[in-house]
């Protein structure tokens, strides 16, 4: 009896020295991937810093002459798609171009779109500036921040206060700390304002005095979001469009060009989520994503295609490289 309790006794004191070593374990673990993930992390960054060549305007006509032929294929869809300032992309794209068809589907959109009490409407002005609008029409309770103050720039007139305050885009970087404001929270949060200031601009509207410096630090402050965000998605075709087609052809580094050149799909169309180019296909976030939804019993999802919203930026940008202009022409396309 004796002899059972002292074996007793003694896988007590084993178990909390095999917990231990468990914990121990798990936490060296833990560090080991956390480093690998640092590293790879500080390798990607580094990776899409490095020298490039320029892409060629033959390159950038290739891959623009894909993303024409997607929008071909699923016109249907993307005509039902009523977001202006996706439409101000594909119209400057014609523009740049002169493609027919691209000029053709931007007037089938706009008939499509503005008719009866639409045909007044102030988002018409995003593809058509000076078009003549409604100083006032129904407009729904959920409008977000930079829908305001894009409304606010086609008309000329003040945010409405109806939807919420004056948020001040034409004299406040809105999107500072960026940290908390863009890296954690909206990634378009500076490249929708300074949307909202070329828009300002193109329909002639009255420009306070600091616009200019409040752009270029928009601008500076887009350049420091893609150097930290190694993703590429939405955001990052956004952001190096935005630096192309306001800052000029030289601004965004041929690397972040090239990179999203390199991430249209076989379709010709890009995808807005996030993948990293760099890295195998066993770590990417789609991957990722799979493998977790397979290992709480959940339905695959399908992969996501090439959607409208990164396809169009796609098309401009690629657009900007294989019709290049001899001068910044954002505010005036």
């Amino acid at each position: 009896m004796a002899s059972q309790e002292a074996a007793h006794g003694s896988a007590l004191k084993r178990r909390p020295g095999r917990a231990r070593a468990a914990w121990r374990w798990v936490v060296l673990m833990a560090l080991f991937v956390t480093l690998v993930l640092v590293s790879a992390w500080a390798w990607t960054v580094r990776d899409i810093h490095r020298e490039a060549h320029p892409l060629s305007a033959q390159e950038a006509d290739d891959s623009f002459r894909r993303s024409v032929a997607w929008l071909k294929t699923h016109e249907p869809e993307v005509l039902q798609d009523g977001n202006a300032a996706l439409w101000w992309m594909v119209d400057v794209a014609a523009k740049r171009s002169q493609d027919p068809f691209l000029q053709q589907l931007v007037e089938r959109y706009l008939a499509q779109t503005f008719q009866g009490v639409q045909a007044q409407s102030p988002w018409l002005r995003l593809v058509r500036p000076g078009a003549s609008v409604a100083s006032v029409l129904p407009t729904p309770v959920e409008l977000s921040e930079y829908q305001r103050y894009f409304l606010a720039a086609a008309t000329c007139q003040p945010e409405d206060e109806r939807h919420g305050p004056p948020s001040g885009y034409l004299q406040n970087n809105l999107c500072r700390p960026m940290v908390a404001k863009v890296l954690l929270g909206d990634r378009v949060c500076s490249t929708h304002q300074v949307f909202g200031l070329l828009i300002h601009q193109r329909n002639h509207c009255a420009q306070p005095s600091g616009m200019p410096r409040l752009q270029q630090e928009l601008l500076s402050d887009i350049q420091t979001q893609a150097r930290l965000d190694p993703f590429m998605r939405d955001a990052t075709v956004q952001r190096v469009l935005i630096l192309a087609w306001v800052g000029g052809a030289d601004l965004p580094p041929a690397r972040w060009v090239r990179r999203v050149h390199d991430a249209q799909q076989s379709d010709g169309g890009w995808a807005g989520d996030a993948q990293l180019p760099e890295w195998p296909e066993f770590v990417q976030p789609r991957t990722l994503k799979k493998w977790l939804r397979a290992s709480l019993g959940q339905a695959e999802q399908p992969t996501v295609p090439s959607d409208f919203h990164a396809t169009a930026q796609g098309l401009l940008l690629m657009a900007l490289y294989a019709h290049p202009s001899d001068t910044v022409t954002a505010g005036i396309d």
